[in-house]
């Protein structure tokens, strides 16, 4: 029964996707899986050519993760549960805290791997979100870039669920993007925009976004 409603909402997304983006295949489809089940996950990310999966929770990650598919992880990070992510996410997308950037090096070193963060901001600056000031982006971004095992891959925004001027932070967070692109030929994802602002963000300049509830949801 859940392919029927996956499928439909997937092409749903894809046309929408066709009709407000200039190049569709440069949009990074996020599939986030919370609540869902690996067989209802893999099953969406087969409708996608530019797909990844994704978990809000460490130990979710660790026990839906497997090679067969990309993975990012897109929640608030504690720090003993970096042991998890660190090798098998592609992308750490929600990294604001330096102390977490220690634990990832760590790790890295141990494992002799390299693992790629995005910069988390938190627009409204909401106390029950994690994130950065758009105003201390780039002094953070300063200090992680020397980290020899972690490359910064761009910034993920948050934004409040209620707000009128969410363009407006898409439209700040597209301009720190392009500043920091300036600088770092490393810097290529924007990930912005979920299930109910997507096209906004895809019209702002984002090429990530994240879907859960359009995707997965009658």
């Amino acid at each position: 029964m859940y392919k029927k409603i996956i499928t439909r909402n997937a092409q749903a997304v894809i046309k929408n996707i066709e009709n407000n983006c200039n190049d569709p295949s440069s949009i990074t489809v996020v599939l986030a899986t919370k609540n869902r089940s690996v067989d209802e996950a893999k099953y969406a990310a087969s409708l996608f050519e530019n797909v990844r999966l994704a978990e809000n929770r460490a130990q979710s990650f660790r026990d839906k993760f497997t090679n067969d598919e990309i993975w990012d992880f897109i929640g608030q990070i504690q720090r003993n549960k970096v042991k998890y992510l660190v090798g098998k996410a592609k992308t750490i997308q929600s990294v604001c805290d330096i102390k977490i950037c220690d634990e990832i090096e760590r790790l890295c070193i141990i494992n002799s791997t390299k693992q790629e963060i995005l910069l988390q901001i938190n627009a409204g600056q909401e106390d029950n979100k994690a994130g950065l000031n758009f105003d201390n982006v780039y002094d953070f971004y300063s200090r992680v870039k020397n980290y020899s095992h972690i490359t910064v891959k761009g910034l993920m925004l948050v934004t409040p669920l209620l707000t009128n001027i969410r363009r407006e932070y898409f439209k700040e967070a597209k301009i720190l993007y392009d500043t920091l692109r300036q600088v770092d030929f490393n810097i290529e994802h924007l990930s912005m925009g979920m299930s109910n602002d997507y096209l906004d963000a895809i019209l702002e300049g984002a090429n990530m976004i994240r879907l859960g509830r359009v995707i997965f949801e009658e």
